[in-house]
């Protein structure tokens, strides 16, 4: 998975092509406007100057679910310093899970735990601060998921309830400014990828 960026406003005329938003390059390779960033010989992002020079259609916002023909565009460039090209983009990480339980929380009042159902037999525990109901449709970051500030979500622990996915609100996904209340998608189904379809 990997996520492009792309604000003129706040970063300039660079296009962010980022596979692991963690990760501190120790090594890059400028080639043309192209900078490759790599981390102990792996590929961890390239870096894209005067991008609009080299792809004219790139829309001003950070791109989750980018068109074929933008990545062909990008991959033309990539080509041309002698990078390796992107792949087709299948996976925005953002799924649609279905709430089969909603429990009070032990430790923490302010909280519910929640079982999320992702299609088939697939689900996951999370807790959530939101007001949920049973039968409720989520978007939800899973595991590597980047997400629309960088960061990256990782299941985790967190006392003692297993933390599997991340509900997203309007805000997270840059859809409205509601950030009080989960995002809830229409005409969606459980397990389907909220912006690649």
């Amino acid at each position: 998975m990997y996520r492009l960026f792309y604000n003129r406003e706040v970063t300039g005329d660079t296009l962010f092509v980022v596979f692991s938003s963690e990760t501190i390059p120790t090594e890059t390779k400028l080639v043309g406007d192209v900078c490759a960033l790599f981390k102990d010989g792996a590929l961890i992002g390239y870096n894209i100057f005067n991008a609009i020079s080299h792809v004219p259609s790139l829309p001003k916002v950070n791109l989750i679910a980018p068109e074929s023909s933008l990545i062909d565009s990008i991959n033309e460039v990539l080509s041309s310093a002698g990078f390796a090209a992107l792949e087709s983009y299948k996976s925005s990480g953002f799924k649609i899970a279905k709430v089969l339980k909603v429990e009070e929380h032990p430790l923490d009042e302010r909280r519910s735990i929640l079982t999320l159902s992702f299609g088939g037999s697939e689900t996951k525990e999370t807790t959530t601060r939101y007001k949920v109901n049973e039968g409720d449709l989520l978007v939800c970051a899973v595991e590597g998921t980047i997400k629309f500030d960088g960061s990256t979500f990782h299941e985790a622990v967190i006392k003692n309830i297993g933390q599997q996915a991340e509900i997203m609100s309007g805000l997270d996904l840059k859809i409205n400014e509601e950030g009080h209340a989960p995002y809830i998608p229409e005409g969606f189904k459980e397990g389907e990828d909220f912006f690649v379809k």
